[in-house]
């Protein structure tokens, strides 16, 4: 069938529309270890594409090349998710999701897309979904999106307004889900996939030979032991990360109900006395307590972020370079694909580059945040140490006291003071790990080898792809 067809369009014009096939239900898979290539040019078009493209989009090339990459668009998947890849390609940021695709036969094959701007255009690789509990609460969130899409249509709204109607319930279904940005899902994404994909993959691929192509892989080899590395590093980081800010949330609660416990220990003593004039004091230590507590808690977020983002750059990278080693072994084997393989290589270089880079930048603002938020943490628990030495003082001017109910009280403020206290202590500790482990990392010895790729590859024109055995 042809790929395109004209009809009439508005005021009786002829126009050119692109015919997809009609879903029929079956599925294919796609294997572990394959990664789908393609560029696009800033309208979408497709520009390069490899040999998985092809043969798992089930297209031939001829008819991929040339065509906007919505001709594999499943029209399961809502428009809003496409909406919201454009607004985030747009702006500079690469973008991920889980994707069903619709093949040249109808039938549907699912990835997990990576899509990274690079200057005039987008380069996108795709992976098998690894992590099926991902994949499950995505489609969960594309079901529950899209009807209302449809009956958007339906009623003739533009299928640019339904696409931004069905990006604000995707975004309120992600906030309900714990996720205040997609920005936040994907950076949480991409590193389980990445982790979830080594597990079940065979180690990374070697070829025996020389050449360009031996020499590229042999760069991504070196490439692929010092992202691990990374990978391990920043997961350490993250976890501290995500520990710490759980730490200020127990605080923050245990505040709160120091708070509460000194307003009830007021209302019950009342009038003037010794111990009412420390209950006093202790309630405006709470409150600078208070304040210094929720500056932490902005400072914390903003590293956690740092760090889920810098983690994302260094996964994405580390997929680049996957798809690099891919390019390589396929020209050494011989394996001719729609695009070629030096020129597909250098696009991912590029991008690779780029991504390490920026992580390099993320990963200093990482120190410096960790340093400032161990300093503020150490305060944080000075300040809440004080209330404690207190404590006895407290116990014996209740004691004294002939008010019953400011003696009952006492347990309670003890109790709350104290909880603080080894609350503020743990959150120490781990503000001074974090800044331990949040080390700037170098990065110079990946953009060596990425300079080694180039020049393998040559700096103009194509590198001819040796025959098999070569």
């Amino acid at each position: 069938m042809p790929l395109f067809g004209v009809e009439k369009g508005l005021w009786g014009c002829s126009v050119l529309v692109m015919r997809r096939p009609q879903p029929t239900g079956a599925a294919h898979e796609v294997a572990p270890d394959e990664l789908f290539f393609s560029t696009t040019d800033a309208r979408g078009i497709i520009l390069h594409g490899n040999s998985v493209f092809e043969r798992l989009a089930r297209y031939p090339a001829s008819q991929l090349i040339g065509s906007p990459h919505s001709i594999i668009r499943h029209p399961d998947m809502p428009g809003g998710a496409f909406k919201l890849m454009w607004d985030t390609l747009e702006s500079g940021k690469p973008f991920c999701a889980y994707v069903d695709n619709l093949a040249g036969d109808g039938s549907r094959y699912t990835v997990f897309a990576t899509v990274t701007p690079l200057g005039d255009k987008y380069l996108s690789v795709r992976a098998r979904p690894c992590r099926q509990d991902l994949l499950d609460a995505a489609r969960s969130l594309y079901a529950a999106v899209r009807p209302g899409e449809l009956q958007a249509r339906a009623r003739g709204v533009s299928a640019r307004d339904a696409a931004e109607h069905g990006l604000g319930h995707l975004a309120e279904l992600l906030r309900g889900a714990g996720f205040e940005t997609y920005d936040e899902f994907i950076w949480a994404a991409l590193p389980a996939e990445m982790l979830a994909r080594a597990e079940i993959t065979s180690d990374f691929p070697t070829r025996r030979g020389y050449g360009p192509f031996a020499d590229v892989l042999a760069s991504a080899s070196r490439i692929h032991a010092l992202t691990a590395e990374w990978v391990a590093h920043l997961g350490r980081l993250q976890a501290t990360a995500d520990a710490l800010v759980a730490g200020i949330e127990k605080l923050t609660a245990t505040i709160a109900r120091s708070e509460a416990t000194a307003r009830e220990f007021e209302a019950q003593g009342g009038g003037f006395s010794p111990i009412m004039l420390s209950i006093n004091v202790w309630t405006s230590m709470i409150q600078e307590i208070s304040d210094m507590n929720r500056g932490l808690v902005v400072r914390l977020n903003n590293l956690r972020a740092s760090c889920l983002r810098g983690r994302f750059l260094i996964a994405l990278a580390s997929l680049h370079n996957d798809a690099v080693a891919q390019f390589a072994c396929e020209a050494i084997d011989g394996v001719v694909g729609p695009t070629d393989p030096a020129e597909a290589i250098r696009h991912l270089v590029q991008a690779l580059g780029d991504h390490v880079r920026n992580a390099a930048t993320d990963l200093v603002a990482n120190a410096r945040l960790a340093a400032e938020a161990s300093g503020e943490a150490d305060q944080l628990s000075g300040l809440v140490e004080m209330p404690t030495a207190l404590i006895d003082n407290w116990r014996t001017l209740a004691a004294s006291d002939p008010d019953p109910k400011v003696a009952g009280m006492m347990p309670r403020v003890a109790e709350v003071v104290e909880q603080g206290r080894a609350d503020a202590v743990a959150l120490a500790e781990l503000a001074h790990r974090c800044r331990d482990i949040a080390t700037p990392l170098d990065v110079a010895p990946v953009l060596i080898e990425l300079e080694r790729i180039n020049a393998a590859l040559g700096s103009r024109g194509p590198v001819a792809v040796p025959r098999r055995g070569w």
